[in-house]
């Protein structure tokens, strides 16, 4: 892979690594709205950066989830799930940001599943992003562990509510 591209997703990667932390520091102070976009975020970067891997660059939300359907999750690459929980959390996001009324919905409990959410999607395409790109494997590793880390005890089982 040409280093421009590498250099692309090492951008993709670290902007989502500052998202988790973003999304770390707005738990601990009970931000969960705020919380809730930053979740999102950190996947929309990951994806955005193993999308990268096959060429594509995406500027919509929307063309985040066609792209992925189609080059990673309908060939098997990506579980269903991970899809299913990306677009889960976007609709949250939208929420979290645009309603006035929304500040109720979003508490602690909710935002453990969304953690919970993050840490299996992230997981899959941190784990399709080391197999495809060899040359970032150790930033790879160095974000996973940091996601596993901050979600130990995160849970999100296969019919986790959706709001």
């Amino acid at each position: 892979m040409e280093k421009a591209r590498i250099e692309e997703i090492e951008s993709e990667l670290s902007f989502a690594r500052e998202r988790f932390g973003s999304a770390r520091d707005d738990i601990e102070a009970e931000r969960f709205r705020s919380a809730t976009s930053s979740l999102y975020f950190t996947l929309e970067h990951l994806a955005k950066a193993l999308l990268l891997t096959v060429g594509i660059e995406v500027r919509s939300h929307q063309g985040i989830f066609t792209m992925l359907g189609k080059h990673f999750v309908k060939p098997g690459r990506l579980p269903v799930r991970m899809a299913r929980q990306l677009g889960n959390l976007y609709e949250r996001r939208i929420t979290a940001e645009y309603s006035r009324r929304a500040g109720w919905e979003f508490t602690d409990e909710e935002v453990a599943t969304y953690l919970g959410w993050v840490k299996f999607s992230a997981n899959a395409l941190l784990k399709e992003l080391k197999a495809t790109v060899p040359e970032l494997s150790d930033m790879v590793s160095s974000l996973k562990k940091e996601i596993d880390q901050q979600t130990r005890g995160a849970y999100a089982p296969e019919g986790a509510k959706r709001s």
